[in-house]
């Protein structure tokens, strides 16, 4: 049996399933508890999932056991509780409970991009980046003040310009479109492999705008530190870009003979999802639908130890 979790950093999830799991007081099996978990993730999905130990103080320490969340177990007998690229490194540069996805810069403002020549990719990956209150936070609170990098050198502070200047800038009011030829001129340092004036993948330009806004986003005293490549990517994992746009993929392997499980977690910064399906009409649908309980057999089988 092979469960799928999404895990997007929010306090609140933690605290919703112990409240959850406060009145299951009568649960006194693993098979209940598997399936009060299931309840739970499909009702808190899209903001984090994660395994937390339910302690009760009336319980035998038996009884705890068998209301204890299950962590998957790994050969050695420890649990695995941290994604495959772990944040383990000393050197965290941005605490999660720090970003704040809400408008603390209040504005009316609608501002249309100008098409410099095949540059529709580019608009409609940018006005998606302006109007996400989470990056205007960091950038206006954070980076802008912090920035040690030359002037023009750091595509954070062109983003955030180009922002400001559609958010809040004092340009003609009656036509409400501004040219974002300087950002654009900056196409090759972002893209490498495209090519102005010709029509390009908005994904993947967004990609790779999100991976310069991470680099940018790692302060230059960390970069010119003489790091190993494992160090530098656990750095890189821990900005606050990756806070914002990215997340960890949780898949347990539980064999049904034995209950032996294994643990696979990967960080991400994009998600593949069915739209085909007939039944999924949002991106909870989708999501929902990612992340769903499956049998692996035959071909797709596992092989257990035990």
């Amino acid at each position: 049996m092979k469960y799928s979790y999404l895990s997007i950093d929010n306090n609140i999830i933690e605290d919703s399933l112990k409240s959850s799991l406060s009145n299951c007081k009568n649960l006194s099996t693993k098979v209940k508890t598997d399936d009060k978990l299931s309840c739970l993730s499909k009702a808190i999905l899209m903001d984090k999932i994660e395994f937390v130990e339910y302690k009760s103080e009336n319980e035998s320490n038996n009884s705890q056991e068998e209301l204890t969340l299950k962590l998957p177990k790994i050969k050695n007998g420890q649990t695995s509780n941290e994604p495959t690229n772990s944040n383990q490194s000393k050197d965290k540069l941005f605490e999660k409970y720090l970003i704040k996805n809400e408008w603390t810069l209040q504005t009316s403002q609608i501002t249309a991009l100008r098409n410099m020549g095949n540059t529709c990719y580019v608009n409609s990956t940018l006005q998606c980046l302006i109007y996400t209150p989470s990056l205007l936070n960091y950038l206006n609170i954070y980076h802008a003040q912090n920035c040690n990098r030359p002037r023009g050198k750091c595509i954070c502070c062109d983003l955030y310009q180009l922002i400001r200047v559609c958010l809040y800038g004092n340009y003609n009011k009656m036509t409400k479109i501004i040219s974002p030829s300087q950002f654009i001129a900056k196409l090759k340092s972002v893209a490498p492999n495209f090519r102005s004036h010709q029509q390009q993948d908005a994904h993947e330009y967004l990609r790779q705008l999100i991976d310069k806004l991470r680099i940018c986003s790692i302060p230059l005293d960390k970069i010119n530190r003489h790091l190993s490549k494992s160090e530098i990517r656990d750095i890189s994992e821990t900005t606050a870009i990756n806070c914002i746009f990215g997340g960890v993929y949780d898949s347990i392997v539980t064999c049904k003979n034995c209950n032996l499980s294994s643990n696979t977690k990967d960080n991400f910064m994009d998600l593949t999802v069915d739209i085909k399906d007939r039944n999924i009409f949002t991106i909870e649908d989708a999501l929902k639908q990612l992340i769903k309980p499956e049998v692996l057999a035959g071909q797709n089988g596992y092989y257990c130890s035990k």
